[in-house]
């Protein structure tokens, strides 16, 4: 028997042990599985232990009940396999909410330091951004202009920039956000505001 219908048959048995309700088989491959899906995915996504392990676990219940519903009868991959493409799947998701939380922290940040309404040093704080501005070098001087004072949205500042895409105008203005704090604390500091 070559080794490719062999593993096929190895498949198909977990399978239908576990939909038989064998524990055994069931509490094996769950381990087995566990420590490997747990050593990829941190070398491949570098998140921590525990949230790696929460993912698995629902990963595999997901799994549990595509089988137990008799939709993995006919699998056409490793179980495995299949494990981790349901985990890598969840990772993505995971990582997508931390990215938009992380994208809504960023833009209150950016309204903040350009938008400070309570403090009486409003229009020094303005001038004193104006002035960092203007020494500013290109790309960075007209893409927070275009953005923060003209309102121009990513897509629109990638078009008439002739960026690529809209991604590379969000990390360049990231990159120049960055800039600007550092010489803005500097600028205030001396004024002491």
């Amino acid at each position: 028997m070559n080794k490719e219908k062999k593993l096929k048959i190895d498949e198909a048995h977990i399978v239908q042990k576990i939909k038989a309700g064998d524990k055994n088989v069931l509490d094996a491959f769950y381990l087995d599985e566990r420590h490997n899906f747990i050593r990829w995915a941190n070398k491949k996504y570098n998140i921590e232990h525990e949230i790696l392990i929460d993912v698995y676990q629902n990963a595999f219940i997901a799994m549990y009940e595509k089988i137990i519903d008799g939709q993995l009868d006919n699998l056409s991959c490793r179980l495995s396999t299949f494990l981790f493409g349901i985990g890598k799947n969840m990772l993505y998701k995971k990582w997508k909410k931390e990215e938009v939380k992380y994208r809504h922290e960023a833009t209150v940040k950016e309204q903040q330091l350009f938008l400070k309404e309570d403090t009486q040093d409003e229009d020094e704080r303005s001038e004193a951004i104006r002035q960092v501005l203007q020494d500013f070098k290109e790309p960075c001087r007209s893409i927070l202009i275009r953005f923060y004072y003209e309102g121009q949205d990513i897509a629109q500042i990638a078009e008439e920039m002739r960026y690529k895409n809209k991604n590379v105008v969000k990390s360049q203005k990231v990159r120049c956000l960055k800039k600007l704090s550092e010489m803005l604390k500097l600028k205030l500091a001396q004024n002491d505001l």
